[in-house]
C-alpha cells in the first residue's frame, strides 16, 4: 500500500527560505511497536534530527514548545484514543509538518481529519520509513522560519491589545454638579456641533465638551465610524444602509435615528460594514418647461 499525501499547498510566506539543513523531528507515539519504528526511522534518516518524544498528547505540549520541531511523527493508534479535533488544536502550530504512521483506512481518514500532511501505512521497515520521511522533510519549512512568523503574529496581537487598553472605556460627562460616566460600549450615536458633542446612550442624551475630531482619534476605528461631519456612530448600531431618491445614502440606526451619509465618508462607512456600496438609483433629470 502506497503512502497517502495531501496535494502540495502553496508555500507560506516566511522571512526565510527552507535550507538544506536537517529538519527537526519529534515522535508522539503510545504503542511500543510504532514508537520504536518511528524513533529508529528518524535516527536513520540523514535529513532528520530527533529532538524529542512523548507517549501521551497531554504531556507533549511543553516538549513541543521547547524543541519546536519541523516534523511531528504521530502514532496512528493515538487517533483512536483522542479525538482528532482535540489533538488538532494541540498540534495546530505544527500542522504543516504532521505525519501519521498507522494501519487501515480508519486511521488514514482520521489522519486527514487531523490535518496531517501525509499518512504512512504500517507495517513498514525502518529503512523504508526513513526514505519516506526524508522526502517529506525536504518539503517542510524549517521551524526557525515558522517560529519567526509566529513571533511576529504574537507581537502584532499584543500591540493591538495594548492599543485597545489605552482607548477609553468610559466618557466622563458633566451634568449639573456631578460627573456621569458613560460607557463607550453603550453609545448609540454621537452628534457634534462646534466644540460640543451630544452623546446618546440608553440613559438619555448628555452634552460633552469635545470636538468630533478629538473623539474620532480617541475611539476605536474598528467600532466607531464617522459618516458625516456632525455624526459618529458605532458600527454595530447601524441597522441598515439605503439609497436616497436624489442620490447618496441614508444610515438607519438601531434607535430609529436616520443620518445622511456624506459622500466624503461613504467609502469609509461601507468598508467598516464589510460590504459593497449599494447601487445608487439614477438621479431624475428635470424636464424643461
Amino acid at each position: 500500500m502506497e503512502s497517502l499525501r495531501r496535494p502540495a499547498a502553496p508555500a507560506p510566506e516566511t522571512p526565510d527560505t527552507p535550507s538544506p539543513e536537517r529538519r527537526r523531528a519529534f515522535v508522539l507515539a503510545s504503542s511500543p511497536a510504532a514508537r520504536d519504528a518511528l524513533l529508529d526511522a528518524a535516527r536513520r534518516s540523514p535529513a532528520l534530527a530527533l529532538v524529542g518524544q512523548a507517549r501521551r498528547p497531554e504531556r507533549a505540549r511543553r516538549r513541543l514548545e521547547a524543541s519546536w520541531p519541523d516534523l511531528v511523527l504521530i502514532d496512528g493508534e493515538l487517533l483512536g484514543e483522542a479525538r482528532p479535533t482535540e489533538l488538532g488544536r494541540l498540534l495546530a502550530p505544527w500542522r504543516a509538518g504532521l505525519v501519521v504512521a498507522g494501519r487501515g483506512p480508519e486511521q488514514a481518514a482520521a489522519a486527514f481529519e487531523l490535518g496531517a500532511s501525509a499518512f504512512l501505512p504500517l507495517p513498514r521497515s525502518p529503512g523504508q520509513l526513513a526514505i519516506e520521511l526524508a522526502g517529506l522533510a525536504a518539503s517542510v519549512v524549517p521551524g526557525a522560519a515558522v517560529r519567526e512568523v509566529t513571533r511576529r503574529l504574537v507581537e502584532r496581537r499584543l500591540a493591538r491589545r495594548r492599543l485597545d487598553d489605552e482607548r477609553p472605556k468610559w466618557l466622563l460627562v458633566r451634568e449639573r454638579n456631578r460627573m456621569v460616566p458613560v460607557p463607550v460600549a453603550d453609545l448609540l450615536w454621537i452628534r457634534g456641533a462646534g466644540n460640543y458633542a451630544t452623546l446618546r446612550w440608553p440613559g438619555g442624551e448628555l452634552p460633552l465638551r469635545s470636538t468630533l475630531a478629538d473623539l474620532e482619534t480617541r475611539l476605536d476605528p474598528a467600532r466607531f465610524v464617522r459618516i458625516h461631519r456632525s455624526w459618529i456612530v458605532p458600527v454595530r448600531r447601524i441597522a441598515g444602509l439605503a439609497t436616497r431618491p436624489r442620490g447618496g445614502y441614508l444610515a438607519r440606526l438601531e434607535d430609529g435615528t436616520r443620518v445622511v451619509v456624506s459622500e466624503r465618508y461613504r467609502e469609509r462607512l461601507v468598508a467598516a460594514l464589510g460590504g459593497a456600496v449599494p447601487a445608487e438609483r439614477p438621479r431624475s433629470r428635470r424636464r424643461s418647461e
